[in-house]
């Protein structure tokens, strides 16, 4: 799934002219990491509901291009820097790794599942790895749970390469804390938001 989508992908979404999967995999970006567009969404649907339903002459295509520069504009100006901007650092402390446990190291099969444990002062974590069949352990598929103490109101996961601040992949975690994501082989820093709190994971290897 893509991680980000254009402007005007969200507009052939709004208009309802993309076709299923990409439709699907633009509703699961609003749930995440795009929920700031939900609003233009409502008002894009507007705007079109009102061009479909009104008699008057179709608009030039000059002047939907100026329509949506608008959007586009009006967009730029609400969109945060990043959606870690804003929270608080919190460094979270490995507890289990698999790959180092004494009954299993050494003994891992190519295609055995990784299961990880973290606990930081933001969220406990448990995470499971697991190659993508087919992909020689290229692609690899990640499922986790987030733990904390009260419901938090905001749960996104993201990976960035190290040195970077720009996730390769975000995901939203369900309303139990649950998650999952694809992702390929390699170091990363997973970062997971927890409100106002970003729980930072170095080193995260996928392999």
């Amino acid at each position: 799934m893509k991680e980000q989508f254009s402007f005007d992908d969200l507009i052939h979404y709004a208009a309802g002219d993309l076709d299923e999967t990409t439709s699907a995999a633009v509703e699961a970006y609003l749930r995440g990491a795009g929920a700031r567009h939900a609003g233009d969404i409502r008002r894009i649907r507007a705007a079109i509901q009102t061009m479909r339903t009104d008699d008057s002459r179709d608009p030039s295509p000059a002047a939907i291009e100026r329509y949506k520069a608008i959007f586009k504009r009006a967009a730029a100006t609400n969109q945060p820097e990043s959606w870690l901007e804003g929270a608080v650092r919190v460094v979270a402390s490995l507890l289990f790794d698999s790959r180092s446990a004494p009954a299993t190291a050494g003994y891992r099969g190519a295609g055995q599942a990784v299961q990880l444990a973290f606990e930081s002062d933001a969220a406990d974590i448990e995470m499971e790895l697991e190659p993508v069949e087919g992909s020689d352990g290229a692609r690899w598929h990640v499922t986790g749970q987030v733990t904390t103490d009260e419901p938090p109101n905001i749960v996104r996961i993201g990976c960035c390469r190290p040195g970077e601040e720009t996730p390769v992949v975000v995901a939203a975690a369900d309303p139990h804390g649950g998650f999952s994501f694809e992702i390929e082989r390699g170091a990363y820093n997973l970062i997971v938001r927890v409100d106002d709190r970003v729980v930072v994971i170095e080193d995260f290897r996928v392999e």
